[in-house]
């Protein structure tokens, strides 16, 4: 587990443990990050290849695509290596729901799920 001032990195969590750590927190949630492959092509899209981590206690109050690198160097990463985020929408299926998390409008936009949606799908590809 590899943590920052705010957030934690594990590789293992079950949906039920989320939900139950969020209790009474609306601020905060959990990224599933798929990193190391890549996203197919509609219909069917589907992540292929990589590997799966869990970062904890994100607090929308404070986060920003800054914090989304930060986890991903955690990972091994480098800002050389042309990363590109994306999350599923929560109300959405992977072939119409895969939106960018690049910018502080996509910020935005994706802040208003967590409230309801505590663990959100994040995905990598290789720009």
């Amino acid at each position: 587990m590899s943590q920052s001032e705010t957030w934690y990195i594990r590789e293992g969590v079950d949906h039920d443990e989320v939900m139950q750590l969020y209790e009474g927190f609306p601020n905060l949630f959990s990224f599933r990050i798929h990193h190391g492959g890549r996203l197919t092509h509609p219909p069917g899209r589907t992540y292929v290849g990589g590997r799966i981590n869990y970062v904890d206690l994100i607090d929308i109050d404070l986060f920003s695509v800054h914090e989304v690198s930060l986890m991903i160097n955690e990972l091994g990463y480098s800002v050389n290596d042309h990363i590109i985020y994306h999350y599923l929408n929560p109300k959405k299926d992977m072939d119409n729901g895969i939106e960018e998390l690049g910018t502080d409008s996509d910020v935005l936009r994706f802040s208003a799920h967590v409230e309801e949606h505590k663990l959100i799908e994040l995905y990598t590809t290789h720009g």
